[in-house]
Order: C-alpha cells, then sequence, then structure tokens
C-alpha cells in the first residue's frame, strides 16, 4: 500500500513538500524521509515529515465496483471517475461488464478517468471493492469475488431490502446485518459500510453536486479512513465515520426509510448530520 501526504500551502514556513506529496511506504519511510529520525531531509530541510504531521489520504489506484451495472454502482463509477479515480465494473456476465463502462465512460466529460470493465473475477488487482448488489445476489457475488477481496477494503453498500403492498421493509439477516456477513465470509478483506443512504437518481445527474453525508463503519480505522476519503472525493458529499461494523444494520435499515420518505413526498433526499462540524 501507498499513501500519498497533500502539501500545505507553499507559504507555510517548513511544510511545503517538492512534488506537492510524499509517497509513503510499508515500513513507514517516505521518499525524501530520514525514517529513523522522521524528518523529511528532502533538498535539506528540518520540517517535520509530513509522514507524521500533515493530512494523509489513501492513494486508491483502482476501484472495483461488484454490481456497476445498477444505478448505485454506475453512479459512484461515474463521480470517481470524473473525480480521477480509475474505476473497473464488475458483473457477472463480461459481457454486461465491458457493455456497461463503454457506455459510462462515453457519457463522461473529458478528463475524467478511465473506467473499464469485466467479470466479477477480474476484480483481483483492484485496491477497493464495492459491492452494490442487490441482496438476492449477494451469496453470489461475495463467493465470486473471494480471491479478488483477498487483503483489500471491501465496501458493502448492501441492503436487506423487501417489498410488499405497503412498501418497502427490511429483511432480518443472520449475524446482525449484510455487512457483518460479508466480513465472515471475507475474513482476509477489511470490510467496511457506507453508501447505502445515497440517492441513486442524485448519483446519476453527473452535471449537478450532491448534497449528503455519506455514515461509514467499520472495525478497521485504516479502511473506514480510505472510504471515507473516496465520499469526500464525491463533489458534495461529505464522508463521515461513525463507528464500528456492528453499526452497519441501522445503516441498512435507513434505506427504507428514505424510500418511503421520497415516494410519499415525491423527492430524492439523502441524509445531513446537523451541527456536525468535522476538521
Amino acid at each position: 500500500m501507498v499513501v500519498a501526504f497533500t502539501s500545505a500551502d507553499e507559504s507555510t514556513d517548513g511544510w511545503a513538500q517538492p512534488g506537492g506529496a510524499a509517497a509513503v511506504h510499508a515500513d513507514g519511510t517516505c521518499d525524501g524521509c530520514d525514517g529513523a529520525t522522521g524528518f523529511c531531509c528532502e533538498g535539506g530541510g528540518v520540517a517535520a515529515c509530513v509522514v507524521h504531521e500533515i493530512m494523509e489520504r489513501t492513494m486508491v489506484e483502482l476501484i472495483g465496483i461488484a454490481g456497476g451495472t445498477g444505478d448505485l454502482g454506475r453512479g459512484l463509477a461515474a463521480r470517481w471517475a470524473i473525480a480521477g479515480l480509475p474505476v473497473r465494473i464488475g458483473s457477472r456476465s463480461a459481457e454486461r461488464g465491458q457493455t456497461a463502462a463503454e457506455e459510462l465512460a462515453a457519457e463522461l466529460p473529458s478528463g475524467a478517468a478511465p473506467v473499464t470493465g469485466g467479470q466479477l473475477a477480474e476484480l483481483e488487482g483492484c485496491d477497493i471493492i464495492v459491492l452494490s448488489v442487490p441482496f438476492e445476489s449477494v451469496d453470489g457475488t461475495v463467493e465470486a469475488v473471494a480471491d479478488a477481496a483477498d487483503g483489500c477494503t471491501v465496501v458493502s453498500a448492501l441492503n436487506p431490502l423487501a417489498f410488499d403492498a405497503a412498501g418497502p421493509y427490511v429483511v432480518p439477516v443472520d449475524g446482525g446485518s449484510v455487512a457483518e456477513q460479508v466480513a465472515a465470509r471475507l475474513p482476509t478483506a477489511r470490510v467496511v459500510a457506507g453508501f447505502h443512504t445515497v440517492s441513486n437518481r442524485q448519483l446519476s445527474q453527473i452535471d449537478r453536486p450532491m448534497d449528503e453525508d455519506v455514515p461509514v463503519v467499520g472495525d478497521d480505522e485504516e479502511a473506514v479512513a480510505t472510504v471515507v476519503d473516496l465520499a469526500n472525493r464525491i463533489e458534495g458529499c461529505r464522508g463521515v465515520a461513525v463507528g464500528p461494523l456492528r453499526l452497519a444494520s441501522t445503516l441498512e435499515s435507513i434505506t427504507p426509510v428514505l424510500i418511503s420518505l421520497n415516494k410519499r413526498h415525491k423527492a430524492h433526499t439523502g441524509i445531513r448530520f446537523s451541527g456536525l462540524h468535522l476538521d
């Protein structure tokens, strides 16, 4: 894993880094860093190393989306590509994945990052895999991405939903939540839950900014921070770290509330946390 640290304003004494970012490696050192002292030595400076002192951002080189042919996956793929993050769409059918990627790429503005597609197994090599398939497809999808998910961050955007004459409702699941089920089945992945409440309709309107908070839960703080950053990359979204993965059941249960609310009031709402001021 490589981590990039954004540079501070060049007018600030001792903080600007040549090239605008410093790459940090698994041993805790960065390019131009004295690993023994933790001080930046590039250019002969003695400022505190950016590894320890300024805002960190995980560098994601490729995002895989399992279910990128659906509304949520397609919308996330578009927004991230516009933000400069390469995306690979995975589908049970290689042809569907490739077609979805080609169609989406044709709709994106110039300068967007590449969008490719193929089978679910071809998500191997992705830094992050987002699960955005219908609830009834969860078992097959998790099985198909098991090898690809080894060692990477997996984001469950899955909702255990069903519908009857009264509208949407949450289907009880074993293990507390779908996200916790996924974590149990992918023990070598770092499973995080998020993006359950994001409006598909708003995501698809790529010429307009979003206006939503994206709560993220998980037991691995680094993985949570990575996904919060991904949410922040979507214009108008604010990623919010909430707590452990056991809270995923609460996030999953908000979706039918939003569906009912939007249907009743003919709206396309998301959620915002009032009174929350993040650095």
